[in-house]
């Protein structure tokens, strides 16, 4: 039986986010990945990665991009890094893949963008959630008419992130921004894949808990092409217990409402009320009052780092388009700008394309 070909898979970044989900629910499931060397700066939590995962370790990005057997990176550190490390796994001629957000600046996203584009590699983003399979699902039957003519939409993220030593999230030069950078371009991305692009944005921001120089709360209006609107709303200073990645849907033929689908982890739960489902209404009636209006979606769950990661490895094998282009990374910092212009100016502000 033929062995099926693999990507070797280098990590910048191993002992971060790329520890918690990219390496163990990304890299090492994948049929066609294989960690070959992980980095970090932290030594010894960098050997751990290794140690528990496989691979070469070192703390040197030369000599991880130096070696053959890697072919494409995982960059995973902070916002303010992913500039030169990705621009520089270009010049090595390797495949990215590259944390959200893209950079800090359009000029850093453009600058990258072209890099990869003149190295003849691949470049994705690492918008993991709009491989939720229930979002797929959606947009399904979005596109399918199920939920008749989309009326408006909801998305909720919140966390806990206090302020420390090691929480770059608050820092303005490493971070870019707080609630709204760090949260928002997920859910704007989702959307997106239901309303289309996003035509306009109002936004404010507020800190109500930690004592930094960013926000820890955002609310957002976002209008789509499609002429949608949906809110969104997310904070940096809410119990991570309490949240529960609220995202709902509605339209003239009913509403989808899910919970802790707007989230790392795969899968989530899911209950759709479809008017086509429900009959008549006097059916429809007794079915409200009854409680039973909703009926769960249950599908089989898949992580989304491992979909997004096969998916790319798939397109280096093959000589495919990246799953998640650079450009997608791009047009999500514009939004999210987009929005920090409008709490600002206290306006609504459309993002546009430079040039």
């Amino acid at each position: 039986m033929t062995e099926q070909p693999q990507v070797g898979w280098g990590v910048i970044g191993a002992a971060g986010i790329a520890k918690r989900r990219m390496i163990p629910e990304g890299i090492v499931p994948a049929a066609n990945a294989r960690l070959a060397v992980s980095m970090d700066v932290n030594e010894e939590a960098g050997r751990a990665v290794a140690d528990e995962f496989g691979g070469r370790f070192t703390v040197s990005v030369d000599d991880l991009l130096a070696d053959d057997n890697v072919q494409a990176v995982y960059v995973g550190t902070p916002n303010h890094l992913h500039c030169d490390q990705v621009i520089a796994c270009a010049q090595a001629s390797k495949h990215v893949l590259c944390e959200k957000p893209l950079a800090l600046t359009t000029e850093q996203c453009q600058a990258m963008i072209e890099a990869c584009r003149a190295a003849d590699v691949l470049l994705s983003v690492d918008f993991m959630m709009r491989f939720n399979v229930y979002h797929r699902h959606i947009r399904q039957l979005i596109q399918g008419g199920r939920l008749g003519i989309p009326t408006h939409a909801r998305g909720q993220m919140t966390s806990w992130h206090p302020p420390g030593p090691a929480h770059w999230r608050h820092s303005p030069e490493q971070g870019g921004g707080g609630a709204v950078m760090d949260v928002a371009g997920h859910i704007v991305d989702v959307m997106e894949l239901f309303f289309g692009r996003t035509k306009s944005v109002f936004c404010q921001t507020f800190t109500h808990v930690h004592d930094t120089p960013v926000e820890d709360t955002g609310l957002m209006q976002v209008t789509f092409e499609s002429g949608v609107a949906a809110m969104i709303d997310m904070s940096m200073g809410v119990p991570s217990l309490a949240n529960e990645y609220v995202l709902e849907v509605y339209g003239s033929k009913g509403a989808i409402k899910c919970q802790y689908t707007l989230a790392q982890l795969p899968g989530g739960n899911v209950r759709a009320c479809l008017m086509d489902e429900l009959g008549d209404f006097k059916k429809q009636e007794a079915a409200r009052y009854k409680g039973g209006a909703y009926s769960p979606i249950e599908l089989e769950a898949k992580s989304n780092y491992g979909a997004h990661v096969e998916a790319m490895s798939q397109a280096i094998l093959n000589g495919g388009l990246a799953p998640v282009p650079g450009e997608d990374g791009l047009w999500n910092h514009l939004v999210v700008q987009a929005a920090y212009e409008s709490a600002r100016t206290g306006v609504p502000v459309e993002p546009k394309l430079p040039g």
